[in-house]
Formats: structure tokens, C-alpha cells, sequence
């Protein structure tokens, strides 16, 4: 969990409670308490319409209800005020990642090429992809008009050196963070395999996890696509977007 989504989790917590506390608020007494301080103790007043009237003893009750509204207009007074320098934060707030940093350079700055040229396949949409498989996930993708990325430039870190990657798709979520899809379709070759298994521990090694920051499908030895394993995936990244 990023800042950006903490910060908005933050703002979601406190419009709930700022709910809480203004509704707990109309339930208690008018008026506001003033106390003095004696030698002989403390004298509590009540104050409504600029009339002060003593509270006695057996009022306690009122003192504490009296007390607990000044706590929750101070808490309102301030929770409101963060939430509105929060949204003005978030606002203004610039993500530094390079990935993000990329998109606002000029074209030239940018991968715009996939980075080989075994892309073969051509989609619905004009977009080359290297297999079967990744034309159906494209198409599949585009019915449910989910914007995404195909082979994006990742760069991630392994044994002290930068290296590059190049997800089957990228999508970036409502809070700015980029999650990926590998669909791995050539399992059946031993190097393929080992291929795939080094990706993953890769993304494992600079804290991206399956199902939360990646997503994996593949082809069966056969060649075979499970459709229904495609489509339960585009629905768990669908709700991050």
C-alpha cells in the first residue's frame, strides 16, 4: 500500500467518523459549561441563550454531556480541516517512479515498440502480440474496455543490478499503481519454464506479489487456453482499476 492509497483510505476513516460524531452531536445538551475553580472546589455552570445556571451535584450526568460536546465539536473542527488538506494534497501530490516520470517526458523518451520484433499476432485494435493466447486476452480486454499497456518497461532490481522486464500487459489502477499480467504459454519447454520461474521470483524479490501486484495465467502442456481462468483474472484486475 502506497501513500496515495493510504491518504485516501485516511479520508474515507474520517469522513465516517466526522458521520459518527455530528450525529452523536444532536443528541446532546444545548448551551456550553463554564466551571470555577475555589479553594472549596469546582462550581460547573451551564450556559444557554447567555443565561448561566448552576449545575448541581446530582446533574453530573449533565457535566459529562457538556464535556463530550466540546470533544466532538474540536474533533469535527479538526477532522474537517484534514480532510481538506488532505484533498488538497492528493491533489498536488507527484508520483516519482519512473514509470510515471515516463509519461510525462516527450515521445521520444518513451518505449513505444514492443522490444523485439517476434510479435506476430494482430489484434482487433491494430496491436502485434506474440501468441494466440495474448490476442484473446487482448480482445477480451478490449470488450470490457480496460486500458492497459503491452510489454511496458518495468525496471526492477536483482543481485545489486537493475534489470529490465517486459510484462505481457500493464495496467494501472485508480490509485496510480501499476499492476502486470504474465500469461506464460510454453510451459512444455524446460528453458520456457525456468524463463517464467525467474520472472516471478523476481517480481517476488522486489516486493510485488501474486494476486495482489501480478497476476499469472497459462496455456496447458497442449497448447489449450482456459478461458475461464482469462476471465476470472481481467475480473480480479478489473476491480483494481
Amino acid at each position: 500500500m502506497d501513500y496515495i492509497e493510504i491518504t485516501k483510505r485516511d479520508i474515507e476513516i474520517e469522513k465516517t467518523i466526522l458521520q459518527n460524531y455530528k450525529k452523536e452531536l444532536k443528541n446532546l445538551p444545548k448551551g456550553y459549561l463554564i466551571c470555577n475553580r475555589k479553594e472549596s472546589g469546582e462550581y460547573y455552570y451551564h450556559v444557554v441563550n447567555n443565561k448561566r445556571k448552576y449545575i448541581m451535584k446530582e446533574k453530573y450526568h449533565l457535566i459529562q454531556k457538556l464535556k463530550r460536546k466540546k470533544q466532538l465539536q474540536v474533533s469535527i473542527d479538526i477532522i474537517e480541516k484534514n480532510i481538506i488538506i488532505q484533498s488538497k494534497m492528493l491533489e498536488n501530490y507527484r508520483r516519482y517512479e519512473f514509470g510515471m516520470v515516463e509519461n510525462t517526458l516527450p515521445m521520444s523518451y518513451k518505449e513505444t515498440k514492443v522490444f523485439n520484433n517476434q510479435a506476430l499476432h494482430q489484434t482487433s485494435c491494430g496491436l502485434k502480440v506474440r501468441s494466440k493466447s495474448e490476442v484473446t486476452i487482448v480482445e477480451a480486454l478490449i470488450a470490457r474496455k480496460i486500458e492497459f499497456v503491452y510489454e511496458k518497461r518495468v525496471e526492477l532490481h536483482k543481485n545489486g543490478k537493475i534489470i529490465v522486464l517486459h510484462p505481457d500487459f500493464a495496467f494501472k489502477t485508480r490509485y496510480g499503481i501499476w499492476v502486470y499480467w504474465e500469461h506464460f504459454g510454453m510451459l512444455g519447454s524446460d528453458s520456457y519454464k525456468e524463463t517464467a520461474m525467474n520472472k516471478i521470483e523476481t517480481y517476488i524479490e522486489n516486493s510485488l506479489f501474486p494476486s495482489r501486484d501480478f497476476f499469472i495465467t497459462c496455456d496447458s502442456n497442449d497448447g489449450a487456453l482456459d478461458m475461464v481462468s482469462i476471465m476470472n483474472t481481467i475480473d480480479l484486475i478489473e476491480k483494481l482499476l
